[in-house]
């Protein structure tokens, strides 16, 4: 936004009460980058028929990015890890960021036909049904384990704008979390962020705090040079 500074803060507390029962069942899905070709295969997967089954015999296309991939190529919104994957493509209006799937990106809809999930619970706000996928996202992408995206319809098993594909985020389990972490980044137009990340474990139950900052200037003067010329006045 021109000649204004935009300041966005994202204060995000989570709660995980958990048993090693249930800490045992991610275990399998957690760390994929010392699996074979024959293990990989074999990965557990949540979303497409929301309960953990091979992904041989999962009933969708499905693809799943993990937090060393989210590391290596250095994303900093869902968006720009969307743009990654087949078939998905974005858009941004100096104010939010919209994705499309498979040549679909209706104007006006807030990503209204795809259905976001963190942790299996819906994001989508209740005004538009918007999807956050930019900076608006409540969480920081150091946050996420991995992203399960599920192309194609699933209305039948999630109702309400699971449309065109459902993505669903999975939050880091404070056991495999630092106790206390912090991480600051510089970016373009004097773009400042700050992050920090405490665990604590007291006996079968575990708390994960996070809290970020970002401050940007943003450009101070903005040019279009195909409304400049003389043909447009």
């Amino acid at each position: 936004m021109s000649g204004k500074q935009q300041i966005i803060i994202h204060l995000c507390l989570g709660l995980f009460l958990a048993v090693s029962a249930a800490a045992a069942q991610d275990t399998d899905i957690r760390d994929l980058t010392n699996l074979e070709i024959e293990d990989l295969a074999r990965v557990r997967l949540f979303t497409a028929s929301r309960h953990l089954a091979d992904s041989r015999k999962a009933p969708a296309a499905i693809t799943l990015i993990d937090r060393d991939e989210i590391a290596r190529y250095g994303w900093r919104t869902l968006a720009e890890l969307l743009r990654s994957v087949t078939g998905f493509y974005t858009a941004y209006d100096r104010t939010y960021d919209y994705v499309g799937v498979r040549g679909f990106l209706e104007s006006g809809d807030y990503n209204a036909r795809i259905l976001l999930l963190i942790d299996g619970h819906r994001l989508n706000e209740n005004i538009y049904d918007s999807a956050a996928i930019g900076t608006d996202f409540p969480l920081d992408l150091s946050l996420i384990d991995h992203v399960e995206i599920v192309r194609g319809p699933g209305s039948s098993l999630y109702g309400t704008n699971a449309e065109l594909a459902v993505l669903n985020v999975f939050t880091r389990h404070p056991d495999n979390q630092p106790a206390f972490e912090i991480a600051s980044t510089y970016q373009s137009f004097a773009g400042r962020a700050a992050e920090f990340t405490a665990s604590l474990h007291r006996g079968g139950a575990a708390m994960l705090a996070s809290g970020s900052i970002f401050r940007s200037n943003g450009p101070q003067r903005l040019f279009f040079p195909e409304y400049a010329a003389a043909n447009t006045r």
